[in-house]
């Protein structure tokens, strides 16, 4: 049987956090890739799994969502 990674608290919260501002952006995942330009299977992955996300890409997320310093603090 395959092992099934316990997400930690911090991955868990940033992947919430990208969520909430998603709804309160009236927005989805598909948008969200395309107007960071981040590769598909790149951001589903980072989403698996958060630690393989880019510097550069996080900020562009959080650019795009608006997601204020204070909240994106919180999650690294």
């Amino acid at each position: 049987m395959p092992r099934v990674k316990n997400l930690n608290e911090k991955d868990t919260e940033l992947q919430e956090l990208i969520e909430k501002y998603l709804k309160l952006r009236g927005q989805n995942k598909t948008w969200l890739i395309k107007v960071t330009g981040i590769h598909e299977q790149t951001f589903y992955k980072a989403m698996r799994r958060p630690e393989l996300l880019r510097v550069s890409q996080f900020r562009a997320i959080c650019d795009t969502l608006r997601i204020p310093h204070e909240e994106r603090g919180r999650v690294i």
